[in-house]
């Protein structure tokens, strides 16, 4: 959830009405124990009818974010350890191409830049494939 987030709200004392507003800030992030993110909202009131103490249910609309995810097994690292990389597969040539990483669940891994969905990556025997080698894909 992000500051900007489109946020439309309802309150049972003023039925019919739905407010329309936006998200104005956040605690940036979440409580370790109730998992919850602080959000605050800047509700227009010119008229005075939304009063202190009052009850209301907010749906928030979050930006929606779309992502090239790859198994975190297809990630590997220079000799450095500063510069992820991943092989893809191009007309039968491994190309090792640097990557930038996102997120990380342990189990897969966000690719922000270096790869674009569609791109075939090999994630097995990485340890035996060198840049620049013939490969031959078994299946889709």
């Amino acid at each position: 959830m992000d500051k900007g987030d489109a946020a439309e709200m309802t309150f049972s004392a003023i039925p019919g009405k739905t407010v329309k507003a936006t998200v104005s800030r956040t605690s940036g992030s979440l409580d370790s124990q109730t998992r919850m993110l602080d959000v605050e909202i800047d509700l227009p009131n010119p008229n005075g009818e939304f009063l202190p103490g009052m009850y209301g249910n907010v749906v928030i609309t979050m930006h929606e974010k779309t992502a090239v995810i790859v198994p975190s097994d297809a990630i590997r690292f220079d000799h450095t350890g500063d510069k992820a990389l991943v092989y893809i597969v191009r007309n039968g040539i491994l190309s090792m191409t640097p990557v930038t990483l996102g997120m990380d669940d342990g189990h897969h891994i966000e690719v922000l830049s270096g790869i674009k969905e569609g791109d075939r990556i090999a994630a097995a025997a990485l340890g035996t494939l060198t840049d620049g080698q013939a490969v031959t894909v078994l299946a889709d």
